[in-house]
């Protein structure tokens, strides 16, 4: 069951999270194996349900699957973390992701 209240995002724990250095901020691409099977699994869910209910669903599948899902994500993040902010500053809000 995937809780809609975050119907903007992916989960936390399957995004990539940038990381404040000396220089400025790295975008850890958190892109092993690991995470990539762990974002197609979650789409992967997200899409049978999608398909079987429709409605907010589908919209919720749409809107995880654009290809510029994970810039979209951050500009969402900056508005509540400063640190975000500060990395999506740092980068002319287009992170290198």
């Amino acid at each position: 069951m995937v809780p809609l209240q975050y119907a903007a995002e992916y989960p936390r724990m399957i995004t990539h999270e940038p990381v404040e250095t000396e220089r400025g901020f790295y975008w850890s691409r958190c892109d092993s194996v690991t995470m990539r099977e762990d974002r197609k699994f979650y789409l992967d869910c997200i899409k049978e349900r999608a398909d079987a209910e429709g409605g907010i669903c589908q919209q919720y599948y749409r809107v995880l699957s654009r290809k510029d899902e994970p810039r979209r994500y951050w500009w969402c993040a900056a508005a509540s973390r400063i640190d975000v902010h500060r990395a999506m500053a740092g980068c002319g809000w287009d992170p290198p992701i």
